[in-house]
């Protein structure tokens, strides 16, 4: 059931190469407009661009005209990579003292969807002397929707409670999250989470599917994407070799 959904939230720095990986693979079918002599001037030294290829593929496309979809933890959209990079950010995930939780936030809470958004749509830009990370996709048009929160007496650490707070309904939350971004226009939708493969998530993962939706997943090497997800041909799952 959805209240049983399992969180694995490990090393951020390991989920966070994993999902570029995915992501750079998939985006390659979807990035089809030029690079606009416009689009921000990056920063140097970014040796991962080259090593996954991200330099290359942007010479065909940087995501414009492409919206993407980030399902995730809270987001810190005011750092300075992504100012101006965030188009839409929601969650229906409800908070212990009544009404939604905040979708956005300045604390470690938002440090996971942070980072997947940087490596999406991030300038290139630091803040002070420091560098900022290069997106993927810099161009793309981002939409979070956050599905991840502290949750309070409550077996799960990390969850969200979508009728009772203290009740963790993820795999459901995610799922619902996943068909309003079918509804948003997005074309790639990243799950960065692990989680139980309710009937619900299947459905959406179907229904992703039918819409044409690439979904680059990161998984935990504890759960792994459910047979009926691979086989479809648009589900990318990316596992850790090593603890």
């Amino acid at each position: 059931m959805a209240g049983n959904a399992k969180v694995r939230h490990r090393d951020q720095g390991v989920r966070s190469a994993l999902a570029g990986v995915a992501m750079t693979a998939v985006l390659g079918a979807a990035l089809v407009a030029p690079p606009a002599a416009s689009a921000d001037q990056l920063d140097d030294g970014q040796w991962g661009r080259s090593a996954m290829g991200v330099d290359e593929l942007n010479r065909v496309g940087t995501g414009k005209g492409i919206t993407i979809a980030l399902i995730d933890s809270p987001l810190d959209s005011s750092v300075p990579k992504l100012k101006g990079r965030v188009a839409s950010t929601t969650t229906e995930c409800l908070a212990p003292g009544g009404g939604r939780q905040k979708s956005t936030a300045r604390d470690k809470s938002a440090d996971h969807a942070t980072s997947m958004a940087s490596l999406i749509v991030g300038s290139g830009k630091g803040g002070g002397r420091r560098q900022g990370v290069a997106g993927i996709a810099p161009e793309a048009t981002l939409r979070h929707y956050a599905v991840m929160f502290p949750l309070v007496n409550s077996s799960d650490p990390l969850g969200c409670g979508l009728s009772d707070p203290s009740i963790d309904n993820l795999s459901q939350a995610t799922a619902r999250a996943m068909r309003q971004a079918i509804k948003d226009g997005a074309k790639v939708i990243s799950v960065s989470l692990s989680m139980s493969y309710t009937e619900q998530l299947v459905d959406a993962l179907l229904e992703a599917y039918r819409a044409g939706v690439v979904r680059p997943f990161a998984g935990s090497g504890e759960v792994t994407v459910p047979t009926v997800a691979n086989h479809m041909g648009r589900c990318l799952s990316a596992e850790p070799t090593a603890p």
